[in-house]
C-alpha cells in the first residue's frame, strides 16, 4: 500500500491576543471535599474526589498515569470481535488487555456498527480518519502520542482524495469509517480482511480493489471481496458509483492521497475528541467544538501535565447524585489538578472509567454511568503495562468485615502482587497468620476472635507480609433483620440478613445459622438463613433469638381476595361491539360456572378482516367499584382457544380511563384464572367499566364464546405492627432515670419539641405544664418551631429559629441548624462550613438541634448528605472523644436511635394523633444531666402514668 502524506505549512500571522486568566473553581463553593487514592499498577493511580458543593454533589474520578514509567503504554481500545462494533468500556479493557482506561471519541449512537468521528492511530498504524477535518477552522482536536513517547494535543488538518490515471475521482468520506457510503470509504487491513462486515451494513456497494497502486478487481454491486495485504478497497454506494464506475478499469494506476498537517509517520497513538478545554495552562479563546457548554453533564477529559510526564484521564459523574460539570467548570477542575493541556472526550451517558485495581485481574467499573449501566461505545483510550509478572513483592489483606463479634468467624482474602502491582497467585498453605492485641483461633484464612479490642492481623509468606486491622466486639446487645417486613407469595423465598448491634450502635454481620428461628401460624420455615414461605396464606411473625436477645419481623403470605361480581343476580351488563359489523350477545348462563350457580356468557363473531381491529365488549351499565387500594383485578374465564386478546378498562376517581390486560391471548380451553395489574398513577378508588376481547388481524370468519365468573379485587395483606412483639431494645449506657431536680454538682438541661401551631385547648394546657417543668432546670432548649412567650421562661434558654446558632454553656456546645428544605445544603449551604468549624471545640459534649431527622430519608431527602453528616460526627467522636447527640423535631413519634456512637433523638413536642391521645406516652421532656465530662439523659413523661387497680 502507498499513501502520500503532505505536511501543511501554516502561515503565522502576528495577532494581538487577549490573555484569559484561568478561573479556578471557587474554593468557597466547596463545602466538603474528600479525596481517596489507590494504586492500580506501578505508575498508575486512581483518585476518587468527592465534593459537596453549594450546588450539589460532585464525583470526580481520575486515573493518573506516570508516562516516565518505561513499561506503561497508551493505546486506543476498539472491539477485538468486529471493527466498529460498540462494546462497554470494561469489555474493551478486558479484551484489549489494558489495566485501565476511559471512553473515547464521539460516535453515532443510533448505529451499531458505527464509526468514531475522529482519527485513530494504534500501534503506529493509521486505523481510521475522516476527510475534510479542520480545513476551514480548528474544530476537532486530537490527542497524540509520538514515537518518542511525547504526548500532545493539536488540531490536525486532514484531506484525502482517490483518483485514477485519467483524473477521474470519487469523493472520499474517510478511512475505515462506517458511513452511508454516499462518498467512497477507504478500507484496509488495519480494520478488515474482507468486506463481509461492510456488506452486512450495506449490500449495494461497488468495490474497487487496489494492489500496488493498480486496480486489480472491480466488484459487482453487493459482492464481497478480500482486501489485499499490500493494498486497499474503495467501497461506494451503487446509486452514487453508477455514473463513474465504468470509467475505472482493471489495470489502471490509481492514487489515494492523504494530506495531514501533522506527520503521522511519527505518531504512535492518536484518538479524536472535541474541544481543547485547557491550552498551555489557560482557557483557550477558540476551544473548538463544545457539547452543551453551559449545561451540567457527565464529562470525560484527557489532560497532560506541563512537563508532559503525567497523563490524566478524568471522568465527572452527572445526572445522578453527582451534578456533572459545565464546560467552564470542567476546565476549572482540570486546572486545579495542574493540567496544562486537555481535550474533551465523549461525555453524557458515555462517560465511563474503569481499571484493574492493585493485585486484581478483574476489571472494576470506577464511576457511576448516568444511564445506570455502561453505554456501549466505539472506542476508548487504554493504559497498558507491558511489565512481565514478577516475584511476589507485597500482600494486601481484605477482611470480609472490618468489625466482628467475638467467636464469629471473618474470612480474610489475601491478594498478592509483584513490584509493578500485577497480581501474583498465592498458595494459602504458605501463609503464616498471626494477630496482635486480641486473641483468637484460625481455620485456614478464617479468624475467630476470642477477645475484644482492635487487633492487627498479619499474613506472612517468607519475608513478605501484609497487615490489616480488625475490631472485635463484645456480644451483641440487639438484633436487626433485613428485610424488616416480609411479603411473599406461597412457596417464595427470601434471604434474611442478620446484624447485631453493640452498645454504641455499631452494626456487625451475624451468621444466620447461629440464630434460633420460630415462625408462627405455619407460614413457612427458615433454612440456612433463607425464609421459605409455605402453602398457607395469612399473617404472622418470624422470631429470631440469640440467647436472651430477640427480634421480630412481620410476615405476610399471599393476597387478600375480595369478591366483586359473580353474576348470581346481576342485570348490570350490556353488549357492545367495534366495528358495527361485529355481532354477538351476552347472557347469564347456568351450564358453566366457576362459583355459585351462574356465570356470564358472551358469544361473538369476528370477520375475516386483515389489519383491522375488532372487539366484543361486556359493558357494565354501572361500573363495578373496588374499595380501598387494590393491586390487581382477577377473574375466572372459560375459554375456547380463540387466541384473542383479553382486556379491560377501569375508571379512576378523577374520571381518567385506563386499559388493563388480563391475557395476551386466550390460548386455553376450559376455566382459567387471569389477573390484570392496576396501572401506576391511578387515583383510587377505581371502578371496572368493561371487559372485552379484541383481535388486530383476523384472517377467517369465526364464532367464539367465553364465560366470565368470580371477578374480584386483589389486595396486598396489610402488616399489623401494633400487635408485633417488642424486639430486644438497645439499652443506652447514657440513658438513666434522672430525678426532676439536679444536685448542686450537676447541670440540668431540658429540651422540648415543636410548640407552634397549637389548635386545641389541650395544646395550651400541656404547654403550660411543659414550661413549668422546664423552668425547674438550669437551662432549657425549645427545639423546633415555637411561639412560647419569652416572659414565661424563667431560666436561661435558646429557641430554635430556623438559623444556624452556636451556644456554649459549661462543658457543652449547642449547635442549632436548619434542614427545612430537606437537607442542610439545600436550606443554607454555609451551615456546612460553620458546622465543620464548630465541631472543633474543647467542650466534652455536643448537642445538635435541628428540624429534620437525618436518619429519616423521607424528610431528609439527600441520603448522601445524611451519610456525610453522620460520618463527620462519628469522626469527631472517635478522634476527639466527644459525646454527641442529635435532637430532631419532626412528626408524631418520639424515639431514640444509636448509630455508631451518635445518639439521634427525635421529639414530637405537641404533635400527636387526635384519634388516640395518651397523655403519658404522647408528651415527653428530654432531660440531660451534665457533671463535667459525664453526661446522662432521660426521656421523661410530662404527665405521670396513672394505674387504676
Amino acid at each position: 500500500m502507498k499513501k502520500i502524506y503532505k505536511i501543511y505549512i501554516s502561515l503565522f500571522i502576528c495577532l494581538i491576543i487577549n490573555i484569559v486568566t484561568p478561573q479556578i473553581l471557587n474554593a468557597s463553593n466547596v463545602l466538603y471535599k474528600e479525596v481517596k487514592q489507590e494504586e492500580v499498577r506501578k505508575g498508575v493511580t486512581y483518585l476518587m474526589d468527592r465534593r459537596l458543593t453549594e450546588d450539589g454533589w460532585l464525583d470526580i474520578h481520575i486515573l493518573k498515569v506516570d508516562l516516565t514509567n518505561p513499561y506503561i503504554k497508551l493505546d486506543v481500545m476498539e472491539s477485538t470481535n468486529e471493527y466498529n462494533i460498540k462494546e462497554t468500556l470494561t469489555d474493551l479493557i478486558e479484551s484489549n488487555g489494558a489495566i485501565g482506561g476511559v471512553n473515547g471519541d464521539f460516535f453515532d449512537m443510533s448505529k451499531n456498527p458505527t464509526a468514531s468521528l475522529g482519527m485513530v492511530i494504534r500501534d503506529g498504524n493509521l486505523i481510521s480518519a475522516t476527510n475534510y477535518v479542520n480545513l476551514s477552522e480548528n474544530k476537532w482536536p486530537t490527542f497524540f502520542m509520538d514515537k518518542e513517547g511525547n504526548p500532545f494535543i493539536d488540531y490536525c488538518k486532514v484531506s484525502m482524495a482517490f483518483y485514477n490515471e485519467n483524473n477521474i475521482s470519487f469523493q472520499v468520506a474517510g478511512i475505515n469509517k462506517v458511513t452511508t457510503f454516499k462518498k467512497a470509504v477507504y478500507l484496509d487491513n488495519n480494520a478488515y480482511t474482507t468486506t463481509e462486515q461492510i456488506d452486512k451494513i450495506n449490500d449495494s456497494l461497488y468495490k474497487i480493489v487496489v494492489e500496488n497502486d493498480k486496480i486489480v478487481y472491480i466488484s459487482a454491486s453487493g459482492e464481497t471481496v478480500s482486501i489485499p495485504e499490500d493494498g486497499y478497497v474503495i467501497a461506494i454506494e451503487e446509486s452514487v458509483a453508477a455514473d463513474k464506475i465504468n470509467l475505472f478499469k482493471v489495470g489502471q494506476t490509481v492514487n489515494f492521497e492523504l494530506q495531514t498537517s501533522i506527520d503521522l509517520e511519527k505518531i504512535e497513538t492518536a484518538l479524536g475528541g472535541a474541544g481543547k478545554i485547557v491550552d498551555k495552562g489557560t482557557i483557550p479563546q477558540n476551544p473548538g467544538h463544545l457539547v452543551a457548554p453551559n449545561t451540567r453533564n457527565p464529562r470525560t477529559a484527557l489532560g497532560i501535565s506541563k512537563d508532559g510526564n503525567t497523563l490524566y484521564l478524568v471522568a465527572v459523574d452527572g445526572r445522578s447524585p453527582s451534578i456533572g460539570a459545565t464546560h467552564s467548570e470542567m476546565t476549572s477542575l482540570l486546572l486545579e489538578y495542574g493540567i496544562y493541556d486537555a481535550i474533551h472526550l465523549d461525555g453524557g451517558g458515555s462517560t465511563t472509567i474503569a481499571a484493574r485495581l492493585m493485585g486484581e485481574e478483574e476489571v472494576t467499573l470506577l464511576n457511576n454511568p448516568s444511564g445506570g449501566s455502561q453505554r456501549k461505545i466505539v472506542n476508548g483510550l487504554g493504559v497498558f503495562l507491558d511489565a512481565p509478572i514478577g516475584e511476589l513483592a507485597g500482600i494486601k489483606l481484605v477482611p470480609k468485615y472490618d468489625r466482628v463479634f467475638k467467636n464469629t468467624g471473618v474470612e480474610i482474602e489475601v491478594i498478592g502482587y509483584d513490584e509493578n502491582l500485577n497480581p501474583v497467585s498465592i498458595n494459602e498453605e504458605d501463609i503464616k497468620w498471626s494477630v496482635e492485641n486480641i486473641t483468637g483461633k484460625w481455620n485456614g484464612n478464617i479468624f475467630y476472635p476470642e477477645s475484644s479490642g482492635e487487633g492487627i492481623i498479619t499474613a506472612k509468606i517468607g519475608d513478605i507480609k501484609g497487615e490489616v486491622s480488625l475490631i472485635s466486639m463484645e456480644e451483641p446487645k440487639a438484633l436487626e433483620i433485613n428485610p424488616n417486613i416480609i411479603k411473599l407469595e406461597e412457596g417464595e423465598r427470601v434471604e434474611l440478613e442478620v446484624v447485631g448491634l453493640d452498645e454504641e450502635g455499631y452494626k456487625v454481620y451475624i451468621d444466620p445459622s447461629k440464630i434460633t428461628w420460630n415462625v408462627t401460624n405455619n407460614l413457612g420455615k427458615v433454612d440456612n438463613g433463607v425464609f421459605i414461605a409455605g402453602n398457607t396464606t395469612g399473617q404472622g411473625v418470624i422470631e429470631g433469638s440469640l440467647g436472651e436477645i430477640k427480634v421480630y419481623v412481620p410476615v405476610l403470605i399471599g393476597e387478600k381476595v375480595v369478591p366483586i361480581e359473580s353474576f348470581e343476580e346481576s342485570n348490570n351488563v350490556e353488549w357492545l361491539s367495534y366495528p358495527s359489523y361485529v355481532t354477538g350477545e351476552i347472557a347469564i348462563d347456568t351450564s358453566k360456572k366457576y362459583e355459585g350457580n351462574k356465570s356470564l356468557k358472551m358469544n361473538y363473531s369476528f370477520k375475516a378482516k386483515l389489519n383491522e381491529t375488532q372487539a366484543s365488549y361486556i359493558q357494565f351499565t354501572s361500573p363495578l367499584k373496588l374499595d380501598d387500594v387494590p393491586k390487581a383485578i382477577g377473574m375466572w374465564v372459560y375459554g375456547d382457544g380463540s387466541k384473542d386478546w383479553l382486556r379491560g378498562r377501569i375508571i379512576d376517581s378523577k374520571g381518567e380511563k385506563y386499559v388493563i390486560n388480563f391475557a395476551e391471548n386466550i390460548n386455553w380451553d376450559g376455566w382459567k384464572y387471569v389477573q390484570a395489574d392496576i396501572p401506576s398513577g391511578v387515583n383510587f378508588p377505581v371502578s371496572i367499566e368493561r371487559i372485552y376481547v379484541v383481535t388486530l388481524n383476523n384472517d377467517v370468519d369465526r364464532n367464539n364464546t367465553i364465560y366470565v365468573d368470580h371477578i374480584s379485587g386483589i389486595y396486598s395483606l396489610e402488616e399489623n405492627i401494633n400487635n408485633l412483639p417488642e424486639s430486644t431494645k438497645l439499652q443506652d449506657k447514657y440513658e438513666k432515670s434522672l430525678s426532676k431536680e439536679a444536685d448542686e454538682n450537676s447541670f440540668d438541661i431540658t429540651i422540648f419539641g415543636t410548640t407552634a401551631n397549637k389548635n386545641t385547648l389541650l395544646d395550651e394546657v400541656v404547654q403550660r405544664e411543659v414550661i413549668a417543668q422546664m423552668n425547674n432546670s438550669d437551662f432549657s432548649i425549645y427545639a423546633g418551631e415555637t411561639d412560647i412567650n419569652e416572659v414565661d421562661i424563667k431560666v436561661p434558654y435558646v429557641k430554635w429559629n430556623d438559623k444556624y446558632v452556636v451556644t456554649d454553656i459549661n462543658n457543652l456546645r449547642i449547635i442549632q441548624l436548619s434542614a427545612a428544605k430537606g437537607g442542610i445544603r439545600n436550606t443554607d449551604s454555609a451551615q456546612w462550613k460553620y458546622l465543620q468549624r464548630d465541631l472543633d471545640t474543647d467542650k466534652s459534649h455536643i448537642i445538635i438541634v435541628m428540624d429534620k431527622n437525618p436518619l429519616n430519608s423521607s424528610t431528609f431527602t439527600d441520603s448522601m448528605e445524611a451519610e456525610l453528616f453522620h460520618n463527620l460526627l462519628k469522626q469527631t467522636k472517635e478522634e476527639e472523644d466527644k459525646n454527641i447527640f442529635v435532637i430532631s423535631t419532626e412528626g408524631y413519634n418520639t424515639d431514640i436511635q444509636i448509630k455508631e456512637g451518635i445518639r439521634y433523638i427525635n421529639l414530637n413536642g405537641l404533635w400527636y394523633k387526635n384519634d388516640d391521645i395518651n397523655l403519658y406516652k404522647d408528651f415527653s421532656i428530654l432531660r440531660f444531666r451534665i457533671n463535667d465530662s459525664q453526661i446522662n439523659y432521660d426521656l421523661q413523661s410530662v404527665y405521670p402514668q396513672v394505674i387504676v387497680d
